[in-house]
């Protein structure tokens, strides 16, 4: 049996993940009828039937957070990569790129405009 799979918006699996940890921890699935999770078991009924359509929405939700993380790990180290550069062009003798940049200008702003990317850094 094949159940269509659309990508899920982030709010929506982040939503779902938060109602499926919840469930494990405490018993009782929230949101009731109005649950997210329960509404994806109700789309999937159609297709797998009744008694499986909840353990579907379980396991889909399961497998499509693990693609998220396994697509989203290298985002780690690009920002990491990132913060370097900045920290690199947020010393004033370090911004130069390609030549195109005159340090000496007073309309230069590259460090400053480095220096408040990494204090507004979350």
């Amino acid at each position: 049996m094949t159940v269509s799979r659309s990508q899920p918006s982030c709010d929506d699996l982040r939503t779902r993940c938060e109602e499926l940890l919840g469930w494990s921890k405490t018993g009782l699935l929230a949101g009731g009828k109005g649950g997210v999770v329960r509404a994806l078991a109700e789309r999937l009924r159609p297709t797998v039937g009744d008694v499986y359509a909840l353990s579907v929405a379980e396991a889909q939700t399961k497998d499509e957070a693990m693609a998220f993380v396994v697509s989203h790990a290298s985002l780690k180290a690009r920002i990491e990569a990132l913060e370097a550069a900045l920290r690199f062009y947020a010393c004033d003798g370090h911004w130069m790129l390609d030549g195109q940049c005159d340090p000496n200008s007073s309309r230069f702003e590259g460090p400053n405009v480095a220096r408040a990317a990494l204090e507004a850094k979350p």
